[in-house]
C-alpha cells in the first residue's frame, strides 16, 4: 500500500528542503515510481540510471503515462515536449531517492517496524500489513521490495499521516541490512528466523544469524528487538540485540519446551489442517485462540512472531487475530490453484518463488497434511535451491527424509543440485529428472501426472520452475468447482 490519505505526499517545496536544491514550487505528487509500467497518474518518475536499463530514456513514457514530474540527472537533455519546469535535475537520482527516503522518515510519526529472518519475512511483512490496516492507516513494502532499492523506495513514499510502517530487509552478503536498518531506524525490529540461505556467501549459518541481528544496529524510539525463541541461533541473536541497546526483547515460539523458559508469544496447543491451523497460544500472559487462514507450521511460527510485534506496539490483539483467519497464500509462495483434469482434477500448489532448505522441509510437511482425490498421488516438482555455495548437493540430499515422510510418489527434478536429491529418492519413489524446465520435461511431467494428484512445484526463482506452474495452468485451466475444497 503506498498511497494513504489525501493530502500530497511530497510538495515542491518539500523535495527542494529534503534535497537542498531548486525544485518548482507548483510541482505536487501523490507517489513515486522507478518503472513506467506500474507508474499511476500523479507519480514522480526517478529516473535511476540502472546497470542494463537507464531510466532516463523513459521520461519520456512516464510523462505520457502521467507523471507529474521527474527526477533526473543534471546533465539529462530535455527532449522536445517535456515540461523543463517538471524535471528535478540532482547529481545522483538513486542518492537523490535515498535522502528523500530519509527525509521521509525524519518526519513520520508512524510505529516503524523492521522485518528480516531467512523465511518468511516477505509473508509476515505482508500479513503485518494487512492486520494493521484494518486498526490504522498503514503503509509496508511491496513485493518484495527488501534491497539497497526497494527500502530507500517504500521509505520515500511514506505517507505524513501513516500510523504504521512495515519494512522488510534483505540481503545477501553481510553489512547489507546494516545500511537498510540505518535509512529505517525501526522501532520494532523483527528476525523472523535464521536458516541455511544465502550460504554460498557465508563462511557458516552463524555468519547468517550475525548478518541478520545488523537489523538492531539502528534501533530507535522503544528499541523493541523481536527473536524467535526456538531457533537455535537464539542465544547468538539476544546477545547482538542487548549489545545494540534494544530496552526490550521479547519471543515467541510454536513449540512448548518443558525443560525452557516460556516464550514471550508461546504456542500450547496446535492443531495442523490441510488448509488452515487452529492454535492456542499464551500471548504475554493472556491465553488467545485463534485460526491461521494459511496452512503449515511455518505459519503458525509465523502468526506468533505477528501477535508478537502486534502487543510490542500496543496494537488490538483479537483484531489482528482476526486477520490471520482471514489471510490467504501469496501466488508463488503455496498458493493452491485446483486445475481440471480428468475425474478428479489436479491440486497445483505453487511455491516457485523461493526456496532454502527450511522452507522446502516446510512445505514437505504441509503436502504432507493433504489428502488426494479419488487414486491421485503427492507429486513434487523440484528446481534447485541457489546460493548454497559448496554443500549445495548435500544440502538436496538432506532432503530425502523429510520428502519420504510426505509420502511422494513422483518425484520431477530440475536443475544440477537437486539431481542429488533424486539419487536418494531414486529407490523409493518414481523418478524424472530434467536439466531445465523447457517443453520436453514439461511435456514429460504432463505425460506422468493423473486426475487426483496433488502437484507441488518449488525451488528458487531463478531455477525456472516457475514455467511449470504457468505451463499446467495454461493446459489445463482452473477447474472452478473444485476452488473451495481444502485450500485457500
Amino acid at each position: 500500500m503506498d498511497k494513504v490519505g489525501r493530502i500530497p505526499l511530497w510538495t515542491g517545496r518539500e523535495i527542494a528542503d529534503a534535497l537542498n536544491i531548486a525544485v518548482d514550487e507548483k510541482i505536487s505528487v501523490d507517489g513515486i515510481s522507478i518503472d513506467t509500467r506500474s507508474l499511476e497518474p500523479g507519480d514522480l518518475f526517478v529516473a535511476l540510471p540502472g546497470e542494463q536499463v537507464d531510466g532516463h530514456k523513459f521520461v519520456e513514457a512516464a510523462f505520457a503515462a502521467g507523471a507529474v514530474a521527474a527526477m533526473v540527472s543534471e546533465d539529462y537533455s530535455c527532449p522536445p515536449g517535456v515540461d523543463a519546469g517538471a524535471l528535478i535535475r540532482v547529481a545522483d537520482p538513486f542518492l537523490a531517492l535515498v535522502e528523500l527516503g530519509k527525509a521521509a522518515r525524519n518526519r513520520s510519526a508512524a510505529t516503524i517496524i523492521g522485518v528480516t529472518g531467512s523465511a518468511g519475512k516477505t509473508g509476515v511483512k505482508d500479513t503485518l500489513g494487512y492486520a494493521f490496516s484494518q486498526l490504522c492507516p498503514t503503509q509496508w513494502s511491496v513485493k518484495s521490495y527488501n534491497n539497497h532499492l526497494g527500502v530507500p523506495l517504500t521509505l520515500a513514499r511514506l505517507h505524513k499521516d501513516t500510523e504504521v510502517a512495515i519494512f522488510e530487509m534483505g540481503m545477501n552478503h553481510a553489512g547489507e541490512i546494516s545500511a537498510l536498518t540505518a535509512q529505517v531506524r525501526p522501532h520494532i525490529a523483527l528476525i523472523t528466523t535464521v536458516a541455511g540461505a544465502h550460504k554460498e556467501n557465508f563462511a557458516s549459518e552463524e555468519g547468517i544469524a550475525d548478518a541478520k541481528a545488523e537489523i538492531f544496529e539502528a534501533l530507535d524510539g522503544p528499541k523493541i528487538a523481536i527473536l524467535p525463541a526456538d531457533n537455535r541461533h537464539f542465544e547468538r541473536l539476544k546477545a547482538h540485540a542487548e549489545r545494540l541497546g534494544a530496552s526490550a526483547i521479547h519471543t515467541f515460539a510454536a513449540d512448548p519446551k518443558p525443560t525452557d523458559q516460556q516464550a514471550t508469544v508461546q504456542g500450547l496447543r496446535i492443531k495442523l489442517h490441510a488448509d488452515c491451523s487452529c492454535v492456542s497460544a499464551d500471548v504475554f500472559g493472556q491465553k488467545m485462540i485463534f485460526k491461521v487462514g494459511i496452512p503449515g507450521h511455518h505459519w503458525v511460527q509465523n502468526a506468533l512472531a505477528i501477535l508478537c510485534v502486534g502487543s510490542a506496539a500496543h496494537a488490538d490483539l483479537g483484531r489482528i487475530a482476526l486477520a490471520l483467519a482471514e489471510i490467504e497464500t501469496p501466488e508463488g509462495r503455496g498458493n493452491r490453484i485446483d486445475l481440471a483434469f480428468g475425474s478428479h482434477g489436479l491440486s497445483l500448489i505453487n511455491d516457485s518463488y523461493n526456496a532454502n532448505p527450511a522452507s522446502m522441509r516446510a512445505s514437505f510437511a504441509t503436502l504432507s497434511r493433504m489428502e488426494p482425490r479419488g487414486g491421485g498421488r503427492r507429486v513434487v516438482v523440484l528446481g534447485d535451491m541457489k546460493e548454497l555455495g559448496p554443500t549445495a548437493r548435500q544440502d538436496h540430499a538432506d532432503l530425502a527424509p523429510a520428502l519420504i515422510k510426505a509420502e511422494c510418489e513422483l518425484l520431477i527434478a530440475i536443475g544440477d543440485d537437486v539431481q542429488a536429491l533424486a539419487d536418494e529418492m531414486q529407490s523409493k519413489c518414481t523418478v524424472i529428472r530434467g536439466e531445465q524446465a523447457d517443453n520436453a520435461v514439461i511435456g514429460e511431467v504432463v505425460n506422468a501426472l493423473r486426475p487426483g494428484d496433488i502437484v507441488l512445484v518449488k525451488g528458487s526463482n531463478a531455477s525456472g520452475v516457475s514455467q511449470v506452474v504457468r505451463d499446467l495452468v495454461n493446459r489445463f485451466g482452473i477447474d472452478a468447482s473444485h476452488q473451495m475444497e481444502g485450500g485457500r
